[in-house]
């Protein structure tokens, strides 16, 4: 009876167990916190103004006091009648807000204005007592404050913040400083730092939403070096502060409550204000609606095979300028001896020389004076730490050196390589390192680096050894972050990987009826096949393929990790050269769309140049529109080795890089020569860098704006995993969809996240996905059944998600009659026509007439654009406001008549700006109020819609 008992309660306690876990992995993080409202003091209220608060569902209230003229004696008395009325209505006051202004400022230099705000202060500490507030929320300063007063300013505010938390605690009180916006003082996460830290660790401050305008919110929560002890919360434009509620501007809430959490914040959530965009006040009701929206909204970190991700440290592309210099340390070239790494030959006698000039304060300098602030420096090649730290001392005074011309740096590590030649003095066995090649012998790189091998990511020791350099990176070496070089998995045939994925194929219950095995006990890794010769639909490879993916996205997200413990802000970043690669899987273990989960950064080596190639556009635009889905920033390089691109080809990448979701990149002012920096090169390339950063910051909101994206196209994780035919038919239909300027957005699916497809998506294009679940089918079927427009090619259906065919397609009978769906059988995209990484497929096949056709028949655009074929176009919309980007590629100007036609757009709401070349807007009229034509341009051309309210977007 009793072991009876004992079962049960063990299967119960795992039950609740596991029920609490899924319940954690999916609750929102505002779970805990408590939620309230700042309301004006000093105002006489009816009893109905706090009862209608708490039964929207507050729980507390800040009292806001402004200054004004009124006597103590009236001021008590109406700080009286608001505490009993909240304490009528069960609301707690959590909060006071200390009056602000000119005359009332804690930095003020004017000795009566200072003393004034100190009496001030003190008078309410006392006060407390009618008002049992825990929190007390204080201006740091008021405003005009020019830089040369700057400094004094701070250091008075920083001693009277001092003084004033020493009595607020005599009181029972937290006092918390505010930042602020414009020239406040506190308006950055590095003033917030500095202040914070000079008036001492019992300091705390308040996080007002609304008001960063040097970085976004979540940046500022990230980069601050404490948590908050109160907030402020409303949204805004990032143009100036605007009290709006959420969602009526553009603050990205998940990143901001995620940092908040990851600060350790416990809440509450005080709601400074309720005016909406267009003016007029939400009522309490719908402002706590808003609250229950942020709730269910709002996810907390995911959790990826048992470890619980950090939220990203978010990097704003368009306020980066990233540039290349000196990540090899000499030992690496000096081996190598042949041209290697920014075209430099290894056995250069100036090699030294151009080092120590790197490492020097004169390069942080001019990368400042010309406006590059990121840059990845050497710090581990993979030699061993005993050989490399020599070098280390030098790395650390070159990232002293870039902060203090704030520039970024993140520490270069090698991820995939080892130089056992000289390991095998620190590791003796660095022999069981290596990555073993079906024979048994180590992988050198790339072939033929024979003093260079491979590295198993399953080996302990490796894993021990990347933590460790992680730490010294971020903990001593003051790194920004981390980026992994060459982030692969090759597959290996050593004895430890073959348990594993014996271990691995264990754990299915019924190996017979899935592998067609009685046991997997003796079961060998298969050979290496290229995945372009062959559809994956042998189970054990299959099986492989998913068992590497998962070891190389498990380590991974342990480093990141790892990484945020020794820095919660670190940047975790990697390259993996092409990100949309067919092979990537088969030859690196590459899954991109779950190994996307374990960084801030992605680095993606295509080398995919932009240019026109034998009559099609060579582009990157497939791996932008791909990190834009999983918001991750890229930085996109093409040049295969610092420097090599031709004068011509400069500009185009950066634009490119600008307009369709890269980081900016100059890879060559940087780039090692003898005289340290190429003076011809500086005369051609400084002045257009230039140019672009102040085309940049003027056209930040044309930039930045979310792009429009009314067609979507369905990218299966398990499709691309497994079949090459459907990961051509995405790329076919993405190169149809570019060359005809129609605006279309990736829409990533995988067996283990539901399918959600956007309520802005008008049409959904599933080309050749032949993967896919019954739950993601099921999906499908009920958007076209509820009036969505859907267009499936090929052998989608046909196929379970492990590529094992159906006995009936669902969707075969389930589309019937839907006359917006439609259901298109062939054969697929010849493999053969997408070869390489640059997958540029010339118009006129077959499959454009017939997608063309498709899209005629159940759908009319918004907006058409008649342009040529050598350019390319991305549009985004924010609110009224509609951009369209149109980039050339031909290295010839564009002649005058480009066409773009849309309805309901008023004639004097539409300009255009040739950024490179007069940069200002000019009107562009239209005969008839519907179609407007482009003048002549030769790199970019820039077009504002400003939306009437008959638009088909505005009814939309």
């Amino acid at each position: 009876m009793l072991k009876k008992f004992l079962l049960f309660f063990g299967i119960f306690s795992l039950f609740l167990f596991s029920s609490e876990l899924f319940s954690a992995e999916k609750s929102s993080p505002l779970k805990s916190w408590k939620v309230g409202v700042s309301v004006r003091g000093y105002t006489e209220y009816p009893q109905e103004e706090f009862d209608a608060i708490a039964a929207a569902g507050f729980q507390c209230v800040e009292m806001s006091l402004p200054g004004g003229r009124r006597t103590d004696e009236q001021k008590l008395a109406l700080i009286k009648d608001f505490k009993a009325k909240c304490d009528r209505a069960k609301l707690e006051i959590w909060s006071v807000h200390i009056p602000f202004g000119r005359d009332l400022d804690i930095s003020s230099s004017n000795p009566e204005d200072h003393q004034k705000m100190i009496e001030e202060t003190l008078k309410l500490f006392g006060w407390n007592q009618y008002i049992g507030a825990k929190v007390f929320v204080i201006h740091s300063s008021s405003e005009p404050i020019a830089d040369p007063d700057r400094p004094e300013r701070i250091q008075i505010c920083i001693r009277t913040l001092r003084d004033l938390t020493a009595k607020a605690k005599e009181f029972g009180i937290l006092l918390a400083m505010e930042n602020l916006p414009r020239t406040c003082l506190a308006n950055s996460a590095k003033e917030m730092n500095l202040i914070l830290s000079g008036s001492g660790p019992e300091t705390n401050w308040c996080f007002d939403s609304n008001h960063l305008l040097q970085e976004k919110p979540e940046e500022f929560v990230q980069c601050t070096n404490r948590a908050p002890i109160t907030t402020h919360i409303s949204d805004y434009d990032f143009i100036d502060e605007r009290h709006w509620i959420p969602y009526d501007g553009q603050i990205n809430w998940n990143g901001v409550i995620n940092a908040l959490v990851a600060k350790g914040y416990k809440g509450p959530c005080i709601f400074e204000g309720r005016k909406r965009k267009e003016g007029e006040n939400a009522s309490y009701e719908e402002l706590f609606q808003v609250w229950k929206k942020l709730q269910n909204e709002v996810q907390a970190p995911e959790n990826v095979g048992g470890i619980e991700i950090p939220p990203r440290t978010k990097v704003d592309r368009l306020k980066c300028f990233w540039t290349f210099g000196n990540h090899e340390p000499i030992s690496m070239y000096r081996r190598i001896g042949k041209k290697s790494t920014g075209g430099i030959e290894g056995n250069s006698e100036w090699l030294v020389k151009w080092h120590h000039w790197f490492d020097s304060e004169e390069c942080p300098k001019f990368m400042e004076d010309h406006g590059l602030n990121f840059i990845h420096s050497r710090f581990y090649k993979g030699m061993g730490w005993n050989f490399e730290s020599k070098d280390f001392p030098r790395v650390q005074q070159f990232v002293k050196n870039c902060h203090k011309h704030h520039v970024r740096v993140l520490a270069y590590i090698q991820f995939s390589t080892i130089y056992y030649e000289i390991m095998k003095e620190e590791y003796p066995n660095i022999e069981d390192w290596a990555l073993r090649a079906e024979n048994g012998m180590p992988v050198p790189y790339q072939g033929g680096g024979y003093f260079r091998w491979k590295t198993c990511i399953n080996n302990p020791e490796f894993e021990d050894l990347l933590k460790k350099m992680i730490t010294i990176a971020l903990k001593e070496g003051e790194f920004d972050g981390v980026m992994f070089d060459n982030l692969e998995a090759p597959p290996c045939y050593c004895a430890r990987c073959t348990q594993q994925f014996r271990e691995f194929l264990g754990k299915e219950k019924d190996p017979l009826d899935k592998f067609g095995l009685p046991t997997v006990k003796n079961v060998r890794i298969p050979s290496l096949v290229k995945s372009d010769q062959e559809e994956i639909q042998d189970p054990i490879r299959q099986q492989w393929y998913l068992f590497r993916a998962q070891k190389l996205t498990d380590l991974i997200c342990r480093l990141r990790l790892h990484a945020k413990q020794c820095k919660s802000d670190a940047i975790m970043s990697a390259n993996v050269w092409s990100i949309r690669s067919s092979d990537r899987m088969g030859n690196a273990s590459i899954n991109i769309s779950s190994l996307v989960d374990g960084f801030d950064l992605l680095v993606d080596q295509s080398s995919n140049a932009p240019k026109i190639e034998k009559g099609g556009i060579v582009h990157r635009i497939h791996d932008y529109k791909f990190t834009e889905e999983v918001d991750l920033p890229v930085l996109a390089l093409c040049d295969e080795d610092a420097g090599r691109s031709k004068e011509g080809h400069y500009l185009l990448p950066i634009l490119e890089d600008m307009i369709f979701g890269g980081i900016p990149t100059d890879r060559t002012i940087m780039r090692a020569d003898k005289q340290m920096i190429n003076p011809d090169l500086l005369a051609f390339r400084a002045p257009l860098l230039k140019k672009i950063q102040t085309m940049i910051r003027t056209n930040y909101k044309a930039l930045s704006a979310p792009e429009y994206k009314p067609v979507r196209i369905l990218y299966s994780e398990e499709s691309h995993l497994f079949s090459r035919q459907s990961w051509g038919g995405t790329f076919l239909a993405e190169e149809i969809l570019l060359h005809h300027h129609i605006p279309y957005g990736i829409l990533i699916t995988k067996q283990n996240k539901p399918l959600s497809i956007p309520n802005d998506c008008e049409v959904l294009i599933v080309p050749d996905q032949r993967c896919l679940s019954d739950q993601e089918l099921e999906i499908l079927l009920d958007y076209a059944r509820g009036g969505g427009r859907l267009i499936i090619t090929g052998k989608t259906g046909d196929y379970n998600s492990l590529y094992g065919e159906r006995l009936v397609n669902p969707l075969d009978e389930g589309l019937k009659g839907l006359p917006q769906s439609i259901l298109r059988k062939d054969e697929g995209v010849p493999v053969s026509a997408l070869k390489g990484n640059k997958w540029t497929i010339r118009s006129g096949n077959d499959e454009e007439k017939s997608l063309l056709a498709d899209l005629d028949k159940i759908w009319s655009p918004k907006i058409r654009i008649d342009a040529p074929d050598y350019v390319f176009t991305r549009i985004n919309r924010d609110g009224d406001n509609l951009y369209v980007h149109i980039l050339n590629y031909a290295g010839k100007s564009v002649p005058e008549g480009i066409k773009i036609t849309m309805d309901g757009v008023k004639k004097d709401k539409v300009s255009c700006s040739i950024p490179m070349e007069s940069g200002e807007f000019q009107p562009l009229s239209s005969s008839n109020g519907n179609y407007w034509t482009l003048p002549g341009f030769r790199e970019y051309c820039l077009i504002h819609f400003f939306l009437s309210p008959i638009s088909m977007f505005s009814q939309n």
